[in-house]
Order: structure tokens, then C-alpha cells, then sequence
């Protein structure tokens, strides 16, 4: 069990589980080993050893958000729940490198600035294998162990040209008008880095 922990979409379709304590008002509990949330035949599970684990605790009021390299940074925290000034905070960060981010990933070009809902979302992609999805993943905005903000929508990308893929465009039910991080992704769930996109008016 861990309180005060911080969930983050990734773009493969995985999530990362990190910061977190046993007991809320005690560091000393601080669950240090990052876990990963990833496909497993028909269902899901956890794997413990996909990250190094944290180097400090982060408790109440840490944060953990998708960089548009596909990497997450994590970091504040205030120690051991307590409430108060720069003595009881944490003020440093780490970022977690998924195992993606080694790989030879595909690269997004000519992405437009903005997208309007029903519409056809237009891309070229280069890279070494076919894409599957082009994955949006909407900002986030991570607060007290919560991200009200993120989603992910894997739509069904269309190759519609040597290197050129297209996606239908949820309505505003679904796509939340805003700002997202825009993701193309290979069958092997390898994305590209993220270009930044505003879906609606």
C-alpha cells in the first residue's frame, strides 16, 4: 500500500506508479521502487524492477508529469506530510527514463499547431517500423497525489502515404479541448518523442 503517490500515462499505453509512503506522516515508509503498469496477455500487471528506485522519499505534495521526451520527472514533497516554509520541502527532482527511450524510435514531422474535434489528424512519420496509433496524451497538472488532467487516447492511425498517417479526431466528450502531447506509436508500442498540439477552438 502506498499513500501520496503519483500515477503518470505513458506513451507506449503503459503507466508508472512512483513517489508514495506506507504511513503518511513518516518518510522512514517511503516506497522507493518505481513500478510499471504494462500489458500482460489479456490483462495487466505490475513490474517492480522496470526503474532504479527513488534516491529520496517524496510524500505529500510531490508531483510526477510526462516530459514531451516521453520521459517523467518527479520531485518536491514535503517531509514527512509536514505543512510549512522551504525547511520541510523537498527541493530537488529526478527523471525516470522508460525503456523506450534508448530504443530507435519514430520521428513525428509536420504535425499542425491545432486540430478541430471529428476532423482527420494528418501526420508524417519517419522511423524503421510502421505506426499503429498515434497516441494524445492530454497536459497534466499533478496535485496532492492526484492528476485530474491526463488522459490517453490511442487513435487508430491510417497510412495514407509513403510515411504519411492520419487519425480521426475523438469529439469533445472524449478529447477534453486543450492542450496535449501528440505520440506516434509502433506496433511494438515504441512512440516517437512528443509534439505539442491543441485539440478544439
Amino acid at each position: 500500500m502506498r499513500f501520496n503517490s503519483n500515477l503518470v500515462l505513458l506513451p507506449s499505453g503503459e503507466a508508472l506508479l512512483c513517489n508514495g509512503v506506507e504511513k503518511v506522516e513518516d518518510d522512514d515508509t517511503a516506497v522507493l521502487e518505481p513500478e510499471l503498469l504494462k500489458k500482460a496477455g489479456s490483462g495487466w500487471e505490475w513490474d517492480q524492477g522496470a526503474f532504479p528506485r527513488a534516491s529520496v522519499p517524496r510524500n505529500y505534495h510531490s508531483t510526477a508529469l510526462l516530459m514531451p521526451d516521453g520521459r517523467v520527472f518527479t520531485g518536491g514533497g514535503n517531509i514527512n506530510a509536514k505543512p510549512g516554509g522551504r525547511d520541510v520541502r523537498r527541493l530537488n527532482l529526478e527523471i525516470y527514463e522508460p525503456w523506450y527511450v534508448c530504443r530507435n524510435r519514430p520521428r513525428l514531422l509536420n504535425v499542425p499547431e491545432r486540430v478541430s474535434h471529428g476532423e482527420r489528424l494528418s501526420v508524417d512519420v519517419r522511423g524503421p517500423e510502421p505506426i499503429t496509433r498515434l497516441a494524445l496524451i492530454r497536459c497534466g497538472s499533478a496535485t496532492h497525489a492526484f492528476n485530474s488532467d491526463q488522459r490517453y487516447l490511442g487513435l487508430v492511425a491510417h497510412e495514407t502515404g509513403p510515411g504519411r498517417y492520419s487519425a480521426e479526431v475523438p469529439s469533445a466528450v472524449v478529447a477534453v479541448p486543450g492542450y496535449y502531447l501528440l505520440f506516434a506509436c509502433t506496433a511494438g508500442n515504441v512512440p516517437s518523442k512528443g509534439v505539442f498540439i491543441r485539440v478544439g477552438r
